[in-house]
């Protein structure tokens, strides 16, 4: 059976047996019984966030193994279960993708090395008492959370609970911060409005902050304007739930920052809120947030992800990206993604600053949809790496004015835009760079389409120079698999596909690199 979509994607469905893999649930994980207890040896599932089991085959999960998630990059969130006591030598070392750990209150031992050489991991709450690390006290050890990363040495804070035993002023070669000490009020300069209190400086020295929810009786419900500008000794700030609003510019140029919560009553995010924090990894938007104003992580070179926590009936987050809860608006990407990017073709419209300045190391390419038909001033610009950008419709407006005029989108670059056959609107230039046609298409019409020297293949066409990644699936809501990657040199390439009888149904598309 065949069906043919627009331009630059081929459907093949292959007929055959249906074959049914195992329920991932149980794949992911590798483990010994000892004793009738249980521990993770291994992990081989697809990453991003992982729960661990509590119980396997009528047993409680009690330790997890020496290396058992070992250069996991694709791993962004664990949960470790409260039946857990240990942590082996390097069970989490080399996972990329981690920007933060919960160590629940049952662990009393931690491995050498065990979060070592995750350069996105910032945060690591602790519920309980101090764990031994290779049975001596964490506060002398300076392995746990060791490590140079790919862009960034791992550095952050660990926080525990009021009450907890066995803490010192490190752990692990982290500094510690406890959740109930509170930093004074003489720290802060604010003003009353309305019986509520608004933070409008830090006059303190302390590097982590833990913000009282009162002060002279009044409840904190905002951090003004600039409140924490340019306040470079800030390591770590501990917002309590009063905090409703985070005005614009709140934490400008706190380049040392690791660490900031966003309270669960949130409910306003300023323009350019956190501008220029270069050491926040991560960031959780609460369900109570329905006011977020431009760019507020714009310049943060370290953000590998920004989650917005189910239920929130205005925003939303899809691997790491923010975007407004229909997924028409792309607010703000990361700016340490790294790569390329293919923007969803849900998006009709491309915030002002949303790339702007993602990490010189964080995006080299980028494809946009057809179903963008307005960009935001400077969305690009100062992306140093960036230098393709491949659109699949017509010319989109900038800021309600000719892409071809403009010349911010893509301001402090040197790159291409290629646009495809058939589309409308292109000049000679758009958002400052040059465009050229790009007309990647899998011929269907040819003699060469079809089973041949039991291989079912193609030919693929394309502008002469112009790399193009041709990829593979069994089914649209699953993984794409990359099958060939390359320039079609000539114009034109064959392609020839011998695995093509080992799945029942078989999706070809191409795209952008």
């Amino acid at each position: 059976m065949k069906s043919k979509r627009r331009r630059s994607l081929l459907q093949i469905c292959l007929l055959g047996a249906a074959l049914f893999l195992p329920l991932l649930s149980k794949a992911q994980f590798t483990f010994t019984t000892n004793n009738g207890a249980i521990t993770i040896t291994g992990y081989t599932g697809p990453g991003g966030g992982v729960t661990i089991p509590s119980t396997t085959n009528g047993y409680a999960v009690t330790a997890i193994g020496n290396n058992a998630f070992l250069n996991k990059p694709n791993l962004t969130s664990v949960t470790i279960p409260a039946s857990v006591t240990n942590i082996g030598m390097t069970a989490f070392k080399g996972c990329s993708g981690l920007t933060s750990v919960t160590i629940p209150g049952s662990v009393t031992r931690i491995g050498l090395g065990a979060f070592g050489y995750c350069p996105f991991l910032s945060t690591a709450y602790f519920q309980g008492d101090a764990p031994t690390v290779n049975g001596k006290a964490g506060s002398t050890d300076n392995t746990v959370f060791y490590g140079p990363g790919s862009f960034y040495v791992e550095s952050g804070v660990v926080y525990y609970s009021p009450g907890a035993n066995g803490w010192g002023a490190t752990f692990g070669s982290w500094p510690t911060v406890c959740t109930g000490s509170n930093s004074p009020a003489s720290a802060f300069s604010f003003i009353t409005n309305n019986d509520d209190i608004t933070i409008t400086g830090y006059l303190g020295t302390n590097p982590d902050v833990v913000m009282p929810d009162t002060i002279n009786g009044y409840p904190v419900t905002t951090i003004g304007n600039r409140a924490f500008y340019n306040k470079s000794v800030l390591r770590s700030v501990l917002l309590p739930n009063s905090v409703t609003v985070i005005e614009n510019y709140a934490f400008q140029n706190c380049n040392q920052l690791l660490s900031v919560n966003l309270p669960d009553n949130l409910t306003r995010i300023g323009t350019n809120a956190f501008i220029d924090c270069l050491g926040i990894t991560w960031v959780t938007i609460p369900n109570t947030v329905t006011n977020i104003g431009s760019a507020p992580f714009y310049l943060c070179y370290a953000l590998l992800r920004i989650s917005v926590a189910s239920g929130n009936p205005k925003y939303s987050s899809l691997e790491g990206v923010l975007f407004d809860n229909t997924f028409s608006t792309l607010i703000q990407f990361p700016g340490a993604f790294s790569d390329s990017y293919t923007i969803p073709s849900s998006v009709s419209s491309i915030g002002t600053d949303a790339f702007f300045s993602s990490n010189p190391a964080g995006l080299k390419s980028v494809t946009i949809p057809d179903s963008v038909t307005n960009i935001g001033t400077y969305a690009f610009a100062n992306c140093t790496s960036l230098n393709h950008a491949y659109f699949q419709g017509n010319a989109p407006s900038v800021n309600g004015g000719a892409g071809s005029a403009d010349t911010t989108i893509f301001a402090g670059e040197s790159g291409t835009a290629y646009y495809l056959a058939g589309t409308t609107g292109w000049g000679g230039t758009f958002g400052s760079w040059p465009t050229v046609l790009w007309n990647p298409q899998i011929q269907q019409s040819d003699g060469n389409f079809g089973v041949s020297g039991n291989a079912f293949g193609f030919n693929l066409t394309g502008t002469p120079n112009i790399p193009v990644v041709l990829e593979a699936c069994t089914n649209f809501g699953g993984v794409w698999t990359p099958l060939f990657t390359g320039n079609v040199s000539n114009g034109s390439i064959y392609f020839s596909d011998q695995q093509w009888t080992n799945f029942p149904r078989r999706f070809y598309r191409v795209r952008s690199p």
